[in-house]
């Protein structure tokens, strides 16, 4: 339930306007031009909250652990560089938090990324023939999405070593920030 109350907006941090569906398949990029340029699609999840949860969803659903573990910080002083210059440059007089506060704010956030990729990972690293079958079955598919998925995963694990591994990692993951915490 935690998930839940840390996307809503921040009562002690900003708070800006979150795709809150940040990853690889919502990000199109032209780079025929000299001036790449790359907009985001599927805005059934905006919604306004602190940037750490944008960053977070992005780190997590696109990144394995071992790229975050060896590139996290580069790719939040990369977007807080990114972030800064494109307010700069439409914004002039407006103040941009530092690098410092960006990365207190992800590390308060940086569980909600884990979270979110340990609920969202078993469908998205999901083979497409496997989701197409099981899109035919509406009441397999709504219990998958919306009331219990263990079976399907578990077969899915069974059958797949590199969707195993995958999923292992993250429930590993989470589990070791469980007893962190």
């Amino acid at each position: 339930m935690k998930i839940f109350e840390m996307a809503k907006p921040s009562s002690t941090r900003p708070n800006i306007l979150c795709h809150a569906d940040l990853w690889s398949n919502n990000i199109m990029i032209n780079d025929m031009d000299d001036s790449p340029k790359c907009i985001l699609v599927d805005f059934q999840t905006l919604r306004y909250g602190p940037p750490a949860v944008d960053l977070a969803h992005l780190i997590f659903l696109t990144m394995p652990r071992k790229s975050r573990d060896s590139l996290e910080k580069s790719v939040v002083q990369q977007y807080h560089e990114v972030f800064k210059e494109t307010v700069m440059r439409n914004e002039p007089d407006m103040a941009v938090r530092s690098l410092q506060e960006l990365l207190e704010e992800y590390e308060e956030y940086r569980h909600y990324g884990l979270i979110y990729a340990a609920l969202a990972h078993p469908q998205i690293y999901m083979d497409e023939d496997f989701k197409t079958e099981l899109s035919k079955d509406t009441v397999a598919y709504e219990k998958f999405f919306f009331d219990e998925r263990n079976g399907l995963v578990i077969e899915l694990m069974e059958k797949n070593p590199d969707y195993r591994e995958k999923i292992t990692e993250l429930v590993k993951e989470a589990v070791e920030y469980a007893n962190r915490t």
